[in-house]
């Protein structure tokens, strides 16, 4: 069974797009998943299509072919008290037979305004630990955290405008309604 999933952003080519595969429980091996990944999005996308993007991340396969990495190590990080804390962030665009090609931070892709190496694809794995923690770490990486929780929060900009312009549409209707009743 082969599950797709395609962007919505338009204008993607197919360059943008590259398939991951993930290795299923031994009672499925038979069945091979297959997920197609988008690693662009449009410069001026609005909230929607920025949540929409990070509905498809992150791709994290449980086998790789092509590198020796400690996974559990790639994919989390510590916090004070040693436990594992996932990052959602990372994302890996895979090749055939699930050979990473570059490593991507999914949250920068969608919401920084500066370029990263891991929003355009980090693809020089040596010191590939000391790079992710080195990005998650930066100042880039944590202004793009920061717009996506507003962002996931309805705490945006863009949500605050459109919410107080649907506002004031509303008291406008209102008012105009009450002078129609009045009038007749």
């Amino acid at each position: 069974m082969i599950v797709q999933m395609y962007s919505t952003a338009k204008n993607q080519t197919e360059q943008s797009s590259v398939s991951c595969s993930f290795s299923l429980p031994e009672v499925e091996e038979h069945i091979a998943a297959e997920k197609i990944y988008s690693f662009v999005i449009p410069k001026k996308s609005s909230i929607n299509q920025k949540m929409d993007f990070m509905k498809q991340h992150p791709c994290q396969p449980t086998v790789l072919h092509n590198v020796s990495w400690s996974l559990f190590k790639l994919y989390n990080r510590e916090d004070q008290r040693g436990k594992p804390i996932l990052r959602k962030w990372l994302t890996l665009q895979c090749v055939k037979n699930n050979e990473v090609k570059a490593l991507y931070c999914s949250i920068c892709i969608a919401f920084s305004t500066s370029s990263t190496n891991f929003s355009t694809g980090c693809t020089n794995f040596r010191n590939i630990y000391a790079a992710v923690e080195s990005h998650e770490i930066s100042k880039v990486h944590i202004c793009a955290v920061e717009s996506y929780v507003k962002a996931s929060s309805n705490d945006s900009i863009e949500y605050l405008i459109n919410r107080n312009v649907m506002n004031m549409k509303k008291k406008t209707s209102r008012r105009k309604n009450s002078c129609i009743k009045t009038s007749i």
